[in-house]
């Protein structure tokens, strides 16, 4: 939970920054309230993990209210999202002739505003080798799929387009 007093000049400059964009012409969900003296938002984590073994697995649903702000406490890049992942993989790790461990990984995460706006959706993959002489090698990649809608510089949200070959 975050808490944020001061005067309405102060929570209208707040609400207006970066991190929330609260005067975003099409936003729903939110606006910009000019007699506020006062802001109280919440972020949550919840996630399933399971490293031990050889099947790897990891879930994960998360929400940063368009109220909320730490930036007394730390950095926030913005609020407003809704991002989940679910992922899994294997990994071997009897030492053979050749390796000490290999290991591979992919999941998949989609991203929302409160409005409902897709903000991010793609995959994600890793392949791992653990060599004998203990060098390592690593491979990791991310597939960004669909379009994605930014509410960058306060005005309206935008749709981005894929970058083409």
């Amino acid at each position: 939970m975050s808490y944020i007093s001061g005067t309405t000049d102060r929570m209208i400059s707040l609400q207006e920054n970066s991190q929330h964009y609260f005067q975003r012409p099409d936003a729903k969900s939110y606006s910009v309230d000019r007699n506020a003296t006062s802001m109280t938002g919440y972020a949550a984590r919840f996630l399933v993990n399971k490293q031990k073994g050889n099947v790897l697995f990891n879930s994960s649903f998360a929400v940063i209210d368009p109220k909320f702000d730490q930036n007394d406490l730390g950095f926030l890049s913005r609020a407003d999202v809704i991002n989940m992942h679910i992922g899994g993989g294997y990994k071997w790790t009897e030492v053979s002739s050749f390796y000490r461990q290999l290991g591979a990984i992919a999941a998949g995460y989609q991203s929302f505003n409160f409005d409902g706006n897709v903000t991010g959706r793609g995959a994600f993959y890793e392949v791992w080798a653990e060599f004998l002489n203990y060098y390592y090698f690593d491979i990791w990649d991310g597939i960004i799929r669909n379009h994605q809608y930014s509410k960058d510089r306060g005005g309206p949200i935008t749709l981005n387009l894929p970058l083409s070959n």
